[in-house]
């Protein structure tokens, strides 16, 4: 839409004063005060120019509050204003107050303000190299294009105000801004993560298990539980509504609120457009977590060049910085490992996994990019799809031991581990007594394995009768009722599931009659 200078800069104040994010964009695309330059006839200095100057001075010194008309009031006090100059203020304030708010357009507002300016200062440039050529020649007429240029490229592309710390600035900001966890130890709570694997190897199974342990504050994998309960974007580019739909049902996900889903629509996130959109969805909807089916169809950029790959991190960045934690699908290089494409890719996330297909149905799923925790911290199991049948339909859970049994020096003691939580699993509420009952053997054995499960996580604990603990798997508590599926179809392409994860071990560690 072509504006006129007015319009344009009006509509720029009018993010200014009704969204606290809209000056963060704004600085970060290089505007100043020099971009506001419209001047009503016959005045001397311009008015848009001195509120905007107004409100980024109080924005900055506020520690980001907007400008309310009882401030602008207060600086009149303050700067004893004129009369007159007070009351064209206040036209210009009535006018930007009734302007219409569209929080998708800010960018491109800002790009509007970018290029005129560029367009007058490549004017004025031509303009005064006219006149050096005249009064200097043509040596003084190249001086005045060279610096001209340089003003004009600076016109068109952003700025970076640098902030330099100190070590005790470090320390307050690191208290302020601790690391938090959406899945603890393996996804960062604003992070950005990458599932990766050849194709039709149940990646989007596993991108959904993720999506529905956040949306029911479950368990990831059957097994990891999530820190908060939150709601989640679906960017698709990949499967489509129907097939998406019927995975979720078969899971057990037969209704979400908090669940919202883009079909195909060509998103991408270098667009700066579409982000400006994004990010609206994850403020507006407080988005948790970002889920996007993959990486090769959201963006328009060349996947094998790292400057490109950096620039599409940048557009990923204000995801992130609004604390949601972004998963993306990506695929494997052709009979290669690791990440397809530029390896800036994998050097700027904070976490990738790699799936890959197994003997006898298994899939593994392993952490290849620790950032945030030790290599021997990482995710590493095997898992399965599986249709099992209840009264709840089909539904996802572990059958197999709990996390690094594998890596337990003490066999007898992994073994009683795991029978511990096999029990839970298949007796979800138990209380302590109720647990030795069922496991059997020393009473200071078994509660020094619960003890241990509940420390690592494995378990969730909640207050029974007499505030006695009542013990459980992530999955018992998560389950809704499922819609009825039928037919056999592909791994990847059906919803065939429910899930049965494995961890990798050392044959044998446990007896195999307590995995029928």
């Amino acid at each position: 839409m072509k504006l006129s200078r007015e319009e344009l800069e009006i509509k720029i104040l009018k993010h200014l004063i009704t969204d606290p994010e809209a000056m963060k964009r704004v600085k970060a695309m290089g505007i100043t005060e020099e971009h506001f330059e419209f001047k009503a006839e016959g005045a001397d200095t311009s008015l848009t120019k001195s509120l905007f100057r107004l409100i980024s001075n109080y924005y900055e010194k506020s520690g980001g509050s907007l400008v309310t008309m009882l401030v602008l009031e207060n600086k009149f006090v303050e700067f004893c204003l004129k009369d007159k100059v007070r009351g064209k203020l206040l036209l210009l304030w009535s006018r930007i107050e009734e302007d219409d708010y569209n929080p998708n357009e800010l960018y491109d507002l800002l790009e509007q303000t970018r290029v005129a300016l560029a367009m007058r200062l490549w004017h004025d440039m031509f303009s005064q190299a006219k006149d050096a050529l005249a009064s200097g020649g043509f040596a003084a007429s190249m001086e005045v294009l060279e610096q001209g240029k340089l003003s004009v490229y600076r016109a068109l592309n952003q700025t970076q105000t640098i902030e330099l710390m100190t070590f005790g600035d470090m320390a307050a900001y690191a208290d302020e801004h601790p690391t938090k966890w959406l899945v603890n130890n393996y996804l960062l709570e604003g992070g950005l993560h990458y599932l990766v694997s050849a194709p039709a190897c149940s990646k989007t199974w596993v991108l959904l298990d993720l999506a529905k342990a956040v949306l029911s504050g479950g368990t990831w994998l059957g097994r990891y539980g999530v820190a908060e309960q939150g709601n989640v974007l679906y960017i698709d580019e990949e499967m489509g509504c129907t097939r998406i739909h019927e995975r979720l049902a078969k899971m057990g996900l037969a209704n979400a609120d908090g669940f919202f889903y883009t079909n195909r629509q060509g998103v991408k996130i270098d667009n700066d457009a579409t982000l400006a959109w994004i990010l609206d969805v994850i403020k507006t909807n407080n988005i948790k977590l970002v889920c996007i089916d993959s990486l090769v169809r959201i963006h328009a950029s060349d996947e094998n060049s790292n400057s490109e790959m950096r620039h599409l991190y940048d557009n990923l960045k204000p995801i992130m910085e609004l604390g949601a934690t972004v998963m993306i699908n990506h695929h494997k290089p052709k009979g290669g490992t690791g990440m397809r494409g530029a390896g800036d890719l994998d050097g700027q996330n904070d976490g990738s996994f790699e799936i890959s297909k197994q003997e006898n149905g298994l899939y593994k799923i392993k952490q290849s990019k620790h950032r945030h925790v030790a290599e021997e911290d990482g995710l590493d199991l095997n898992y399965r799809l599986v249709d099992y049948e209840d009264n709840n339909g089909t539904r996802v859970r572990i059958e197999s031991e709990v996390p690094h049994l594998a890596d337990t020096v003490d066999s007898k003691n992994a073994c009683l581990k795991n029978r511990v939580y096999t029990a839970i699993l298949d007796n979800c509420g138990m209380n302590q007594s109720d647990i030795v009952a069922v496991v059997g053997g020393r009473k200071a054995d078994v509660l020094k394995s619960i003890n241990e499960l509940e420390k690592e996580g494995s378990l969730v604990v909640t207050s029974g009768p007499k505030n006695s603990k009542l013990y459980s798997v992530g999955t018992c508590s998560e389950l809704l009722p499922a819609s009825p599926m039928s037919g056999d179809l592909e791994a990847d392409e059906a919803p065939d599931l429910v899930v049965n994860w494995e961890v990798d071990r050392p044959d044998p560690v446990v007896p195999n009659e307590l995995f029928p």
